[in-house]
Formats: C-alpha cells, sequence, structure tokens
C-alpha cells in the first residue's frame, strides 16, 4: 500500500492512498464478511447464509459499497490510529478510483487537532499598572455615599453647595427672542457637582426658588441648525423652580454598621480607612487582572498554534445556541443577531481563547502541576467572601466539586507563570491630568 499525505494548511490534511490488487482483494474478502450481515438468503436467517453464497448472489454489489464506503474507512482508521493522529470533525471522502487490474486509489481529506509544542512561556515581560489610591479619592466616594443617604428639605435659597435646585432652560436667539422648542424643563442639579459647567455653577450657586437668570453656555451638537449655529455659546434663561437643602445622615456607630456590616467602625475616620481598603482592594484586583491578560497575550503571541476550523465553528455553534437561549430567557424585548454577524464578532475572541486552552493545558502537563488541598484552601479562602458559609465547610465542597478544581488549578498555573516572568512594577495615579467632561445642562 502507497501512502502519500498532502498538507493544505491550517490543520488540513489530505489523505493519499493507492492499493495493489493484492492488497485490495484481502478487502474485499473482508467486505465480504461485514457486508454479508445485512443479506437475507432463502433458506436461512437473515447473517447466516453461507459466505460462497453470499459472494455469489450479492459479490459485485458489495465490492462496489466496499470501494466508496468499507475500504476507504478502514484504512484511514488504521492510518489514524497507527499515528496517533485525533481527527476533528468527520473525515470526506473527495475522490476514488478502480482502475481494471491495476488495483484502487482514493483521497480522504481531514482535519485534526495538532499536537501543539510550547516553548515561550517564561522569562515574559511585561508591565504591572499599581493604581495609587489618595485621599481625595477616598473623600470623594465618601461624598458620595452620604448623598446616597441623604434627605432633603425644602429651602429659599442656595447659600452652599450642599444643595440641589431644580431649573428650566430656555434658548434665546441674539436679539434676547426665544427660540421655539429648545427648551429643557425640571433639571435636577447638585451644585456641588464639580463636573458643572462654571457658568452653570456661577449662575446657581447662590440662586433663590423664582429667580430668573440669563446664563452662556456652550453649544450642544444639536443646535447646529438653529438660527443662531455660527455662534460657540448659546443664550439662556434660567428660571429657578426649586431649592432643596441636602441633609447629611448622621455619622454614629449604628449608621456605620448598616454601611459596612462590621461592628469595629465607630467614627467617620474609621469609615474613611475602610473605604480606602475597599477601593484599594478594588483596583488591586483589576491591576492583577490586566496583568494576568498581558500575560496571555504575549504567550498565546509567542507560541504559534493551530486551530482548525470546524473545532472553531462547532464552538461558535454552541456559543450561539446558548446566547439565543439567554435572549429568550432573559432578554425577550431584545432583538437577536443573526447568526452570521453573531458569528463574525465573536470568532476573533474564540480563537485567541481556544488558543490559550490549548497552551494553558500543555504547560500544566509540561510543568506537572496539580492541584493539591493546600490550594483548594486558598481558593476557598479567596471566595468565600462572597459566599456565606464557613472556610472550612466551603473547603469540604470544593474537594468534591471538578468545577472548583479547575479553577484552582487555573489559579496555580497563573502563579507560576507570574513568578516566572519579568514584570516591571508602573504606579499610576488614579487620577489624570486629562480635561473631566463638564456637564452643561
Amino acid at each position: 500500500m502507497e501512502v502519500n499525505i498532502i498538507d493544505k494548511g491550517n490543520c488540513l490534511q489530505e489523505l493519499q492512498v493507492n492499493l495493489n490488487n493484492e492488497e485490495l482483494n484481502d478487502y474485499f474478502e473482508r467486505a465480504y464478511k461485514e457486508y454479508s450481515k445485512n443479506y437475507r438468503v432463502d433458506g436461512f436467517r437473515k447473517g447466516k447464509a453461507p459466505l460462497h453464497i453470499i459472494k455469489l448472489k450479492y459479490g459485485e454489489q458489495i465490492r462496489e459499497l466496499a470501494i466508496t464506503d468499507f475500504i476507504p474507512q478502514e484504512v484511514f482508521n488504521k492510518y489514524i490510529e497507527a499515528n496517533k493522529i485525533n481527527v476533528i470533525g468527520t473525515s470526506k471522502l473527495i475522490d476514488v478510483e478502480k482502475k481494471e487490474n491495476e488495483g484502487l486509489s482514493f483521497k480522504i481529506e481531514y482535519e485534526f487537532m495538532p499536537e501543539i509544542e510550547v516553548k515561550n512561556y517564561k522569562d515574559i515581560e511585561v508591565t504591572r499598572e499599581n493604581y495609587i489610591v489618595d485621599d481625595k479619592t477616598v473623600d470623594e466616594e465618601f461624598e458620595n455615599l452620604m448623598l446616597k443617604y441623604s434627605t432633603k428639605a425644602m429651602d429659599a435659597k442656595v447659600l452652599d453647595d450642599k444643595y440641589v435646585v431644580t431649573i428650566d432652560l430656555q434658548a434665546l436667539d441674539n436679539t434676547g427672542a426665544v427660540l421655539i422648542r429648545e427648551s429643557a424643563k425640571d433639571i435636577e442639579l447638585y451644585v456641588g457637582d464639580k463636573r458643572l459647567n462654571e457658568n452653570l455653577y456661577n449662575a446657581i450657586k447662590d440662586i433663590k426658588e423664582g429667580e430668573e437668570k440669563i446664563v452662556e453656555l456652550p453649544m450642544s451638537k444639536s443646535d447646529e441648525t438653529s438660527s443662531v449655529k455660527d455662534r460657540k455659546m448659546q443664550s439662556y434663561k434660567l428660571t429657578c423652580k426649586k431649592v432643596e437643602k441636602i441633609i447629611y445622615p448622621e455619622i454614629n456607630e449604628e449608621f456605620l454598621k448598616k454601611l459596612t456590616n462590621r461592628e469595629d467602625i465607630k467614627s467617620e475616620d474609621d469609615f474613611k480607612n475602610y473605604l480606602k481598603e475597599q477601593i484599594q482592594s478594588y483596583y488591586d484586583n483589576i491591576s492583577q487582572e490586566n496583568l494576568e491578560f498581558s500575560l496571555i497575550q504575549e504567550i498565546v503571541k509567542l507560541n504559534d498554534v493551530k486551530i482548525p476550523d470546524t473545532y472553531v465553528n462547532n464552538v461558535l455553534d454552541s456559543k450561539y445556541e446558548e446566547y439565543v437561549k439567554h435572549i429568550g430567557e432573559h432578554h425577550q424585548d431584545q432583538k437577536i443577531k443573526p447568526k452570521e454577524e453573531f458569528i463574525k464578532e465573536n470568532r476573533p475572541d474564540t480563537i485567541f481563547n481556544l488558543k490559550w486552552f490549548l497552551i494553558s493545558e500543555k504547560i500544566i502537563q509540561q510543568e506537572n502541576l496539580s492541584v493539591t488541598d493546600e490550594d483548594l484552601k486558598k481558593l476557598a479562602e479567596k471566595e468565600v467572601k462572597r459566599i456565606p458559609i464557613a472556610v472550612e465547610k466551603l473547603l469540604e465542597l470544593y474537594k468534591k466539586d471538578k468545577k472548583a478544581e479547575s479553577r484552582a488549578l487555573d489559579n496555580k498555573l497563573m502563579n507560576f507563570l507570574i513568578e516566572n516572568a519579568k514584570i516591571t512594577i508602573k504606579e499610576r495615579p488614579l487620577r489624570t491630568e486629562e480635561k473631566e467632561n463638564k456637564i452643561i445642562t
């Protein structure tokens, strides 16, 4: 038997086989035995007729079937088993030719999962950005929380920034005449909002209920079709309809326990320290996630892994089915994307994730990484914060949970990669010098 392999790229190959007459006859003999089970001969139960009678009565029919079915499949199965090839999807017979006294030739096309080799996963150079939480950030978060739990009381005039005003705005032309249909009503503004436009802030910082003012504000894109489209600023008549004083909650132990569910936080300073820890923890997690993703990106980039199209398509088909089911169960008012659009959008990320999956499995194998009870305990200590259960109890559950074992193994792999990476630490303040977006209205 003569065998040739043609590589067609991206995990697609073609098996070309030539069998001489002697080899072909051997396969015919095996085909007679295989197909005889399907034939009934008078005087015999189905599949029990003697082979020489089967050959005499159905021999030609069996040989024709064997040429396009039995023989190519038998040869192909033996080949992939002997060469330990992981075939993806279904093989396809693309050509078969039987010549008198010259044996049989055929071609089979198939996709396969390649045996990958991962070499470049140590000494990877990446940068970790550590976010710096300053006191001003904590103060702003504290202010936001106080506003959230505050109440409001009617007042006559704004005396400081701790007020909310309700206003109407009416656009005016350059003569002071009212511009029809260019107005906004019942706009609520917090006077202390740092994002307020400076002119708007100056207009409301000491305004009285019922007072009217003229204020110049930057024109929005929606004003481009108005009669004053060539001007950069727009005049508005501002009418104050309501002034409300913000009443902050009393900061006592009862209120702080309600916010934190902790007994040890008893004062404003204690709470601000707690806030800083929470904010820092949040950004530390972001920093860790960014580091891990950067590391994964570099490793995938440095290791050329081919993914069979059939494998990718099968995963995308499953994703689309899950997406359609999710929309049907949870977002029935949302329009379902066409499958072609969904697949086009998700294909790059799916290929990337499949590459990382194969690479990570190979690294785990090469480094003999496995999960211990200590690894599961670390996972339980990390995840118990969001589950109302004791660590010991959660650990016992995790010891019987394959998904928990998988998460622990992923964590162990990532810790291994980080330990073997070259990491540059860069401190990054949360605040930048970039101009903040200003609220016009």
